[in-house]
């Protein structure tokens, strides 16, 4: 006879395979050469500080040109597996769990005959240390795996509370890879802890969540010495409080809100080279007897990478992560298909870069959205940052100098037509 349902218990589950197959090749060089105009000036305009030539421009280094000192192809074939099953118990309880499993063989080739950074006309050759070290061969496995458990309770309140790991690849931007990360294996890890309580009320018109977090993860540097590599899981520790607040009475209208406190720390294993811009080490601009700059303070660096040596197991706070952030969204749309939107972001003032001699102000930007949508078609109007707040981002990697920046767009303005088939 039928087996009896067991109405207690319900299970869903999701599996996936995949294979994927990479080949990268990026070319740059690594001086002081490239053309970096100031995106905060009107126009764009060039400035003594960033009119440099690129080795795109010229890289012969024996006529005034700057000669490629990096040349790296990188070639790798992932394959990966995961499952994850969802229990439901007594319709009460839920319990979350699943793992994935990743495998890379990859392969970095460096060709000989590029520049040696500092030299006076060095390049490398087949027996050089910096040819045998930035290339090699290798293979890697990765484990992720996450558990959640999650309960109804009195109010239509949800408690819940989150573990798990994600093992990602430690590719660059262009999906090259160091050939000494090849060797010593490409996957690093990235643990969450995570504990709040979220719920629906108001028939659900209001939704509300406070979460507390913790969280880990490796970043992983290549010394510049040669083949060690600096880094590990807990080189970036970061924990904070997350309050998010959705309402909507009616088809009409909603509006949300969230804001995060959170502290983000930065200590590494071993001895991590920073970036140091020539003001930091007391260099200053040589003007000319109108006070205008002809030599600045940042050639005296030009021709070679200055930095400075921050030691192992030395904590700073991460540059470029705010400690403060908050956001608010609301939108109405008329029955007759016209709407409107508006939002505000607010983030605190930071450092940015690692040596905090450079410090970002707090900024507030405020955007807008008007539209119309009737049947398959519809068009919106954006204006972004409309009160043209000149603000900046730091950039995100803790060995780059503290004054190489990002200025934020100001207003804009963008207009969207789209239409549904």
């Amino acid at each position: 006879h039928d087996a009896l349902p067991i109405y207690w218990l319900s299970i869903n589950s999701i599996s996936s395979v995949n294979v994927r197959y990479t080949d990268a090749q990026r070319r740059f060089n690594s001086g002081d050469y490239d053309d970096r105009p100031d995106l905060s000036l009107a126009d764009n305009i060039r400035t003594p500080y960033d009119t440099f030539v690129s080795p795109r421009e010229n890289s012969d280094y024996f006529n005034g040109g700057a000669p490629f000192s990096g040349d790296i192809n990188t070639t790798y074939t992932e394959s990966g597996v995961g499952t994850m099953l969802d229990f439901g118990l007594f319709e009460k309880l839920n319990f979350l769990v699943g793992g994935r499993l990743d495998y890379i063989q990859a392969e970095t080739e460096v060709p000989a005959g590029l520049y040696v950074i500092g030299s006076n006309g060095s390049f490398t050759n087949t027996s050089s240390a910096a040819y045998t070290s930035a290339q090699g061969e290798g293979n890697d496995l990765g484990k992720s795996y996450t558990m959640s458990l999650s309960g109804k309770a009195p109010f239509g309140l949800i408690p819940y509370v989150t573990y798990g790991q994600q093992t990602a690849l430690s590719d660059s931007a262009d999906l090259t890879l160091p050939g000494n990360l090849v060797k010593a294996g490409p996957y690093d890890p990235a643990t969450l802890q995570e504990a709040g309580i979220k719920g629906n009320f108001l028939n659900n018109k209001l939704y509300a969540a406070v979460s507390f977090y913790r969280q880990e993860r490796s970043t992983v540097t290549a010394d510049p010495s040669g083949s060690p590599l600096v880094g590990g899981l807990g080189n970036v520790k970061g924990e904070g409080t997350e309050i998010e607040l959705r309402y909507a009475p009616n088809k009409n209208f909603w509006v949300g809100g969230f804001t995060v406190f959170q502290k983000t720390e930065l200590v590494m294993t071993g001895t991590e080279f920073v970036r140091v811009h020539g003001e930091s080490l007391g260099f200053t601009d040589v003007l000319d007897s109108s006070g205008n700059v002809i030599y600045p303070a940042e050639a005296f660096t030009q021709g070679g990478v200055a930095s400075v040596a921050v030691p192992k197991n030395v904590k700073t706070e991460h540059p470029a992560y705010p400690n403060t952030s908050h956001g608010l969204q609301a939108q109405y749309t008329f029955d007759n298909g016209f709407f409107v939107n508006g939002s505000g972001n607010y983030i605190s003032e930071v450092h940015s870069g690692r040596l905090q001699t450079v410090k970002l102000p707090e900024a507030y930007t405020f955007n807008t959205a008007f539209g119309y949508k009737k049947g398959s078609w519809a068009v919106k109007l954006d204006v972004k940052n409309i009160t043209d707040e000149q603000w900046f981002r730091g950039r995100n990697g803790t060995t780059a100098g503290d004054v190489l920046i990002s200025a934020m767009p100001g207003r804009q303005w963008q207009v969207t037509v789209t239409k549904t088939f």
